[in-house]
C-alpha cells in the first residue's frame, strides 16, 4: 500500500467514524428532547 493509498483509508475510515458518532450523537440528542418534553407536560 501506498502513501497515499493509506492516508485516503484512514480518511475515510475517520469521516466514516465521524458521522457514525455525529449520528448518535443527535439521535440521544433527541431522544433526550422528547423524554423532556414528555415530563414536563
Amino acid at each position: 500500500m501506498t502513501i497515499g493509498q493509506a492516508v485516503l483509508y484512514y480518511g475515510v475510515r475517520l469521516i466514516l467514524f465521524a458521522a457514525v458518532a455525529g449520528a448518535g450523537i443527535a439521535a440521544g440528542i433527541r431522544i433526550r428532547k422528547a423524554k423532556n418534553a414528555k415530563t414536563t407536560n
